[in-house]
């Protein structure tokens, strides 16, 4: 064994939630690289986030002087450890990616939810865990100030009711369907912006900037589809059958 071999994790300070597990053979020195220059982007975009307010992620020795044989075996035990229980950890690679772009629930059943409008602070919990979302990234996407979030995870349903409906629309679709239609009017955009979901979740919990471009084009879309709106079809209609009624008298 040797002291060097540890498995550690990465906490967010502001919740004390572990965000990633990592092992190393070379003791403290790997753990505290990941908070310069990381391999994994999400974990990139997350230490960015937080350096942005003053914070840094904290670094914990889960386990020490473990055999060199057993270091892989006992990192997966704690990724599955913190998983199993909901916690979104950013290991995994692509299959982490993909569970964080899903959504939080079948689509029919979330289509009751949607309609009952369940409460507010259960959704924006769901919302945080499934997507891996700060309260500022959130608030981003759903374009929300500090206070309105607050009264939205209180369950304080007097706020903005469109605010509400972001949130079912992320609860029912998640990154994965956001990305499919930022993907599909990417014409639209001019400059280097991301090709792939990870590069995409990426910018929208990071790019302020960027996040609020594409989630009010998003939002505009799926409500519009979850209410069938379609204007310019009934006027078409509408005008077809009095040009066809004026025929007919003639």
């Amino acid at each position: 064994m040797s002291e060097n071999n540890l498995i550690y994790g990465l906490r967010d300070p502001r919740n004390d939630v572990y965000r990633y597990v990592g092992k190393t053979t070379i003791g403290y020195g790997r753990p505290l690289q990941h908070l310069i220059r990381s391999h994994n982007e999400l974990v990139n975009a997350w230490v960015s986030e937080l350096s942005h307010i003053g914070m840094v992620p904290f670094v914990d020795v889960l386990e020490e002087n473990i055999d060199l044989a057993d270091l892989s075996t006992r990192e997966l035990y704690y990724i599955s450890k913190y998983s199993d229980v909901g916690i979104p950890l950013f290991n995994g690679g692509e299959s982490r990616v993909k569970a964080i772009a899903g959504g939080v629930v079948d689509i029919d059943e979330s289509k009751s939810i949607f309609i009952s409008l369940i409460n507010s602070a259960s959704i924006v919990a769901a919302v945080k865990l499934k997507m891996c979302l700060s309260d500022v990234a959130l608030g981003n996407i759903i374009d929300v100030g500090r206070t309105t979030l607050s009264r939205l995870k209180n369950g304080q349903m007097s706020t903005r009711m469109d605010s509400v409906i972001k949130l079912h629309i992320l609860n029912i679709y998640g990154f994965q369907d956001m990305f499919d239609y930022y993907y599909s009017i990417s014409h639209e955009w001019k400059g280097n912006y991301p090709d792939d979901i990870a590069s995409f979740i990426v910018a929208m919990t990071s790019d302020h900037e960027f996040t609020k471009k594409v989630a009010s084009k998003y939002f505009r879309h799926k409500i519009k589809l979850f209410t069938n709106e379609k204007p310019k079809e009934k006027r078409f209609k509408k005008l077809y059958k009095s040009n066809i009624a004026a025929k007919s008298v003639t």
